[in-house]
């Protein structure tokens, strides 16, 4: 799962042309793989604290927003969306 996913970063990663927005689907797709009931939306309407970039819920109960980061904090990303 972890392999297909950074393959598949990296591939995009190597055209040259991508930008931030071309590793949004890739890993909105690893992470609803992580686990039942999860959902992560990209591009989610505004809420209280701003426009984030993705929310991730489980069961229907939001877990987690944030603002997409470059690539080398995917990481971060997996250890904070521990679902």
């Amino acid at each position: 799962m972890i392999t297909n996913y950074v393959e598949r970063i990296n591939k995009r990663f190597g055209t040259g042309i991508s930008t931030e927005h071309t590793f949004r689907g890739d890993l909105q797709s690893f992470l609803e793989s992580l686990g039942r009931d999860v959902l992560v939306t990209n591009e989610p309407s505004r809420i209280a604290c701003g426009a984030p970039d993705y929310i991730i819920t489980k069961k229907n109960i939001p877990r987690w927003n944030n603002l997409s980061p470059p690539i080398r904090r995917t990481a971060t990303i997996l250890l904070l969306a521990r679902l």
